[in-house]
């Protein structure tokens, strides 16, 4: 009989882009596509010191976030992700004037822009780290491979979505002959700065998705980081 975890992996292979990046379940996602990052690390995280627990935390965001922010700052980054494709924001996904054709040049060149916004906005997203107060970190190290993700997540809520809209709206003007642009002039009810934001939101998804799965790699593979922290929290015994 197929255990419940294999059948998970087997569910896993069938999810596209737009599976992953649905709804309010993209971090559960995230985790099925590890097959099996669900587990407990507890044991092994338990051989550190406890007044450096919090610092195994964030050394563990701070490499994760650093590397996501590489794969996304790439030629296409967002675009060639298996996880942090940029959706198209509703407020373009629901106009009935726009086909399928110009939705999906839409989405594309919006992947675009979002690299430009996440170079400019990185050493904003990255700063909260260093000083991020972790109560319970064994909570943390022992549960799900993208715990500390979510946490964070948590912890800037709107923060990133913030930082990037004004950042977008700059990047708009400057790219007025851009297919975005057009579309938004062609839109009497949608703005500049309402596309900006919109931009931001899904952007933002994008950013934590990939995060999450570098996470979930470096709790998987620590000696890869190189960091000694993270190799005595998560490495073999």
């Amino acid at each position: 009989m197929q255990s419940k975890s294999a059948a998970a992996c087997g569910a896993a292979k069938g999810l596209n882009r737009r599976d992953v990046l649905a709804g309010g379940a993209a971090l559960v996602a995230l985790s099925v596509l590890g097959c099996g990052l669900l587990g407990s690390q507890g044991a092994r995280a338990a051989v550190v010191a406890a007044d450096q627990r919090a610092d195994v935390v964030r050394h563990l965001l701070a490499a994760a976030a650093k590397e996501a922010i590489e794969i996304l700052t790439k030629s296409e980054g967002f675009w060639n992700s298996s996880v942090a494709r940029v959706g198209l924001p509703d407020l373009f996904k629901s106009q009935p004037s726009l086909s399928e054709t110009q939705k999906s040049a839409l989405m594309y060149e919006q992947n675009r822009l979002a690299e430009e916004a996440v170079r400019e906005v990185a050493p904003r997203a990255r700063a909260p780290i260093a000083k991020l107060e972790v109560p319970d970190t064994d909570e943390i190290l022992s549960g799900s491979f993208t715990a500390a993700t979510s946490y964070l997540r948590a912890q800037v809520g709107m923060g990133l979505i913030e930082a990037m809209t004004p950042i977008l709206v700059e990047i708009l003007k400057k790219h007025d002959d851009s297919y975005t642009v057009k579309v938004v002039k062609s839109l009497p009810e949608v703005t500049l700065a309402q596309a900006a934001a919109a931009m931001a939101v899904e952007a933002d998804n994008a950013i934590w998705y990939e995060v999450g799965v570098q996470e979930a790699s470096l709790r998987r593979d620590p000696e890869a980081s190189g960091d000694p922290l993270l190799i005595a929290a998560f490495g073999d015994a």
